[in-house]
Parts: structure tokens; C-alpha cells; sequence
């Protein structure tokens, strides 16, 4: 009979073993969770051999990251807040916002995105717009709700409640922009600007 070493709870590069999964061509197969949150099963010998890291998540960061869409918001962040050429950096750089000594390579920050709750489709957000790029100011959120959180986002006052307008309107099944061009154009109230 085989002695099947138990690997569960064992972490290879990204996955973490939660148990064994089957046996199979006489090879042994393992469920494993990535850092990223998804469930996977791998064969043993590719984890153990190194050849296995993740659930497929860190393909792109194979020689330096290129590619890989944490790589791109990693390039994109330390662009907009140290290049006077890019078009974002008045909002950025120009304003002061800095990326933390922590995130200068990028196998930091990736680190830290994956344990963050990275996963594909979602954008890097300061909590605080006027903080600085920092482990405790910074989330990963759809791009409807970083849209909703920028500072150039109207506000306004609604039942005691500050609310984005775009919120709001959706929230009433109003379109925006008609809204909108009520209160800044024709310089209505926002009561009747949703009214009309």
C-alpha cells in the first residue's frame, strides 16, 4: 500500500493545500486555494516541483510581471504620481499623492494585491483621495464604484445624506446627464431637477 504524505494545510508559492482530492493515472491530486481566493485542484508532483505557484492568477508575472494586469495598475500608479508627461498627473503627482517606499518593486505590490483581494476586473482605489498609494489607504473595487468615488464626482444633499448624483439618479431611474444639465445649465434645485 503507497504512504501517502498528507500536504494539507502546506503552502506551495501561492496555494495553500486544503486537502487531498483523488488519485488518479497514478498520480495524486490535491485541492488547493490560491492566494487570490479561487479554488483549484493541482497534481502534487507540480506543486512540489515548483512548477505549479497559483491558480493560473500569476501567468503574467513570469519573467518581471510584464503583462499581468497587477503589473499594468502597479506601471500606471507610480506613472501618474512621478511623470510631469502624463496626462493624469495634475490630479496626481501635481496634487502631491506619492506611492509608499513599501510599493517601489512591483513584487511587493503584487504581493500585496493578491492578498488584498485582487481579482481580474477591478481597479486600485484610495480610500482616502487625498492620501497618499499605501497599504492602508488602498482597495481593490469595481470601476463603477471607483467612477462614483473621484474627486471631480458630484455631490449633493439628499434627505440629510450626502450622495453622488450619479447614485442618486440611478437610484431613481433618472438619467444623469438630463439631471445634471438641469442643475448646472439651467440652474434648477436638485428636488426639482429629479421632479421634471
Amino acid at each position: 500500500m503507497e504512504i501517502r504524505i498528507d500536504l494539507t494545510g502546506k503552502v506551495f508559492g501561492h496555494l495553500t493545500v486544503l486537502g487531498f482530492h483523488e488519485k488518479k493515472n497514478g498520480s495524486q491530486y490535491w485541492l488547493c486555494k490560491c492566494d487570490c481566493g479561487k479554488t483549484v485542484i493541482i497534481q502534487r508532483s507540480n506543486m512540489t516541483s515548483g512548477t505549479t505557484k497559483s491558480c493560473g492568477c500569476m501567468k503574467g508575472f513570469k519573467h518581471g510581471f510584464y503583462g499581468h494586469p497587477v503589473y499594468k495598475a502597479f506601471y500606471r500608479m507610480k506613472d501618474r504620481c512621478s511623470n510631469p508627461h502624463n496626462k493624469s498627473f495634475s490630479r496626481y503627482g501635481g496634487r502631491g499623492i506619492t506611492v509608499c517606499s513599501e510599493w517601489s518593486d512591483v513584487a511587493t505590490f503584487a504581493a500585496w494585491a493578491l492578498a488584498s483581494g485582487w481579482k481580474q476586473g477591478l481597479t486600485l482605489d484610495r480610500v482616502d483621495p487625498n492620501g497618499n498609494y499605501e497599504p492602508s489607504n488602498c482597495r481593490w473595487i469595481s470601476l463603477e464604484a471607483q467612477q462614483r468615488n473621484r474627486t471631480n464626482t458630484k455631490k449633493v444633499i439628499w434627505e440629510g445624506n450626502e450622495v453622488a448624483l450619479t447614485v442618486l439618479c440611478e437610484q431613481k431611474g433618472i438619467d444623469y446627464k438630463k439631471v445634471h444639465n438641469r442643475m448646472t445649465k439651467l440652474g434648477w434645485s436638485l428636488g426639482r431637477a429629479l421632479a421634471a
